[in-house]
């Protein structure tokens, strides 16, 4: 764009200034870490950083995407794309220098999309729809910045991972009765984490972690500084409504990093029923990620028990009950096993040989089973499932009968 539209076009931007980059600042180093793994280039010959406008162009790009690069010319962003090979990229250019630019970077592969950000629409629509990767010609910001939002939640979509086995015997040489190791390290990873205490020096470790992560941008920045300074376990939802983004980006770029996940997994777990229903969608995506363990879904039985959602918190914990014997029996046998019901115990227990294999699954995620056990029995008594109480006598039963020596009856408290 000319440097009389550029301005205009800058200047209706609306939101707070930003931004640490520029022409010659943005390449990134090759350790950097891309928050979020998602880059927005912004290519204009026109580029100021001194501008206030374009600081405010900036800011409001980073609220989608946390790392925005600018370049001034062609051989610029072409640079900054090849050093990011790996990451998923988006191209903001002028229109002028668009021309000159897309023909070179329209094959890179992680190239998603292009945005041509200009003063004259007509004008550039004509040679921009010959490009399948240009997504539209813009004239405003916050157009761009509504397609791009857009564009980073296809990603998201598109990136959920599927694993398919074939069903046919020559098709795969994979042995489906062996346990894959990660998947364990995976379990027993997950369940250090959910076990873990968090007090005020993992607070700093997080805000440490997440400044690092968001160096340079203002507007995350101050959340992050007054998250430091005001949070308190009491009003951890309040805290997780205002940075939610920054602790879900913080786990796509370092998903092992236990302080953010600790915080994630439990920042709903607050009694306030004015906002529990916001609640029960983050909580449903959560068991969806980890639905082999069994206290995510126990999770969204605290929020159906707040907002009167009986039915669904019974099933929330028949859920964990079922995730937790069959985790369990997964450890014991060394190998996958089809799901169990949580009404299956007396046929699980039947598998083992000795006293010993019996008492040792019993106690297995033992916390976890005891806990979901206790919410199911209110749940069943409140909805008049008489028989559903009956089964969980019987499971004692079969506990007390089955976790000799005497000395281990104390794994009656898990049922």
């Amino acid at each position: 764009m000319g440097g009389k539209n550029s301005k205009e076009m800058i200047s209706k931007s609306t939101t707070g200034a930003t931004g640490s980059t520029g022409a010659s600042s943005t390449a990134m180093l090759p350790s950097k870490r891309i928050t979020g793994n998602y880059l927005v280039i912004w290519a204009d010959g026109n580029i100021n950083l001194a501008n206030e406008d374009c600081q405010h162009t900036l800011t409001q790009l980073r609220d989608v995407v946390n790392q925005v690069n600018t370049c001034t010319t062609a051989e610029e962003c072409i640079q900054s794309l090849q050093e990011n090979s790996e990451e998923i990229s988006f191209v903001i250019s002028s229109g002028a220098l668009g021309q000159h630019l897309v023909p070179d970077i329209h094959g890179m592969p992680k190239l998603d999309a292009i945005y041509i950000f200009c003063g004259n629409k007509q004008r550039h629509e004509a040679w921009a729809k010959n490009w399948a990767k240009i997504k539209g010609v813009h004239t405003t910001i916050k157009s761009i910045c509504t397609a791009l939002q857009m564009a980073v939640k296809q990603c998201n979509q598109d990136q959920t991972t599927v694993s398919i086995i074939s069903t046919s015997e020559s098709g795969s040489s994979t042995d489906l009765n062996q346990l894959e190791p990660s998947f364990m390290y995976t379990q027993i990873f997950k369940e250090i984490l959910l076990d873990m205490e968090h007090d005020q020096k993992a607070v700093k470790d997080l805000v440490k972690f997440c400044q690092e992560q968001y160096h340079g941008n203002v507007t995350e920045t101050r959340v992050i500084e007054e998250f430091e300074n005001t949070y308190q376990p009491l009003n951890a939802i309040w805290w997780y409504t205002q940075a939610r983004k920054v602790l879900k980006i913080a786990l796509t770029t370092e998903p092992n990093h236990p302080d953010a996940l600790h915080y994630l997994i439990h920042a709903y777990d607050v009694a306030q029923s004015n906002i529990s229903k916001e609640a029960i969608d983050y909580v449903s995506t959560y068991q969806q990620l980890v639905n082999t363990l069994s206290y995510p879904q126990h999770l969204l039985s605290h929020i159906c028990m707040r907002t009167g959602s009986l039915l669904l918190a019974k099933s929330s914990d028949e859920r964990s009950i079922q995730v937790s014997l069959t985790l369990c029996l997964i450890k014991m046998m060394g190998r996958i096993v089809s799901n169990i019901s949580s009404t299956e115990l007396e046929l699980v227990s039947a598998q083992f040989n000795t006293t010993d294999q019996v008492s040792l699954f019993l106690d297995c995620d033992a916390d976890n089973r005891a806990y979901a056990t206790k919410w199911l029995s209110y749940s069943r008594l409140q909805t008049g499932d008489w028989f559903g109480i009956l089964s969980l006598i019987n499971d004692l039963y079969i506990a007390y009968n089955q976790s000799l020596p005497p000395s281990t009856h104390h794994l009656l408290v898990e049922y």
